[in-house]
């Protein structure tokens, strides 16, 4: 399943090198989830959440704002509104929204997933049988309440997730605020350095840390040490030089920063269950 929700979010143009490389570190929560038809008194106005909401719209009309735009989402059309993000929302009529909606947390380490990366807040649902499938399920499984029912919603949340994603691929950009302004320079720097000899003291240094508060300060965000990042980081860029490229096993070990062919052979099959030779055979 890993595997499957990492091709759904590794979305066509998406240069996010942190988000590429940390999905398996993706965490979800379902606080609620529904399929509503809204009453005429539904509205709120001018409130933060500190949790993500998204909408997927089948039916009636109302209105929306997040961060000081206004939406007017129509059925067909998924809505998303990060936590943390100014927020109001009204029906505009009798004819009120029908809607599946989710209430939700998305995090890597303690980052909320959309703090590191910006998308558009409306989407137009090209596959709405599958859209409404997923929802639907998502929803089953959440009133159900069963343990095995709580792993089940969230793979559907995380597809809806892949979905949106996706659907926003060519619109995507890191989020600019100042946090994860400098996280995306930090893994940009270590994933085009890869080939180099990087410590945690050269990374403190250059982004003028104190050594032991930037592993803090990295493990918090990403949830993974630097050097585990580092890491994890060679062994995929190794994968895929072996899976798309001619180099010797011996080149790609000298780019992915191993040096050693006999110390990169045995960190790939510790970490892959393959050596170099036989990953690229099969």
């Amino acid at each position: 399943m890993e595997n499957y929700h990492k091709q759904r979010f590794g979305t066509r143009k998406m240069d996010n090198e942190f988000l590429k490389s940390n999905l398996d570190r993706l965490q979800v929560g379902i606080i609620y989830a529904a399929y509503t038809k809204c009453w005429r008194s539904w509205r709120e106005l001018d409130f933060i959440p500190d949790y993500n909401k998204i909408y997927f719209i089948c039916g009636g009309e109302g209105w929306v704002r997040v961060g000081g735009r206004d939406y007017y989402p129509s059925p067909g059309q998924m809505l998303l509104a990060p936590a943390g993000v100014a927020q109001s929302y009204s029906a505009v009529s009798d004819n009120t929204y029908v809607k599946y909606w989710c209430h939700f947390t998305a995090k890597i380490g303690d980052t909320n997933l959309f703090d590191l990366v910006d998308v558009p807040r409306l989407i137009d649902v090209a596959d709405k049988t599958e859209v409404t499938e997923l929802f639907e399920k998502m929803v089953s499984c959440h009133n159900s309440g069963s343990f095995s029912s709580n792993f089940a919603e969230k793979a559907a949340l995380l597809d809806i997730l892949g979905y949106y994603l996706e659907s926003t691929a060519s619109e995507m950009k890191p989020a600019r605020n100042e946090n994860a302004s400098r996280l995306n320079d930090l893994t940009g720097y270590i994933h085009d350095n890869l080939s180099s000899a990087i410590t945690v003291e050269s990374l403190a240094e250059k982004y003028h840390l104190h050594p032991n508060y930037f592993i803090r300060y990295f493990k918090k965000a990403t949830g993974a040490s630097p050097m585990q990042y580092i890491y994890k980081a060679r062994i995929e860029k190794a994968k895929l030089l072996l899976k798309s490229t001619g180099l010797s096993i011996t080149e790609i070990s000298d780019r992915t920063g191993f040096g050693d062919i006999y110390h990169f052979s045995r960190s790939f099959k510790n970490y892959t269950g393959y050596s170099p030779s036989d990953f690229r055979k099969i």
